[in-house]
């Protein structure tokens, strides 16, 4: 079944999608991948850590609706928050990945393999 459009909105969710249907939309251009940052840290005590990852979510499904033909990858969830980490469950790359920024650049050229083209 090709990939269309049709009235209900498509998945752009890339996590979301069977690697076919990810095969289909290339073939009908979405080479477009959006990735969104968002950490995952503290926001008082009356909120989750889960805030600004939740905001990469939504912020990525609407960019990808307004470029069209466009996919959107999971949220990155860590970002530069050492000076968070005082609080229990706050992730930064340094600590939580050991080794900065490269595993965003490793997902970005895996993004690429696929034919995402930017």
């Amino acid at each position: 079944m090709p990939y269309v459009h049709t009235m209900r909105e498509p998945n752009l969710l890339l996590e979301e999608m069977t690697w076919p249907e990810v095969g289909q939309a290339l073939e009908a251009g979405f080479t477009t991948v959006v990735v969104a940052v968002g950490a995952t840290e503290q926001h008082g005590p009356h909120l989750p850590l889960l805030v600004d990852a939740a905001r990469g979510d939504r912020l990525g499904l609407e960019v990808a609706r307004r470029l069209g033909h466009a996919l959107v990858a999971p949220t990155i969830r860590v970002g530069c928050s050492e000076h968070h980490m005082g609080f229990p469950g706050t992730l930064s790359p340094r600590r939580a990945l050991g080794y900065g920024y490269k595993p965003i650049d490793r997902r970005i050229r895996t993004l690429h393999a696929h034919n995402l083209e930017r």
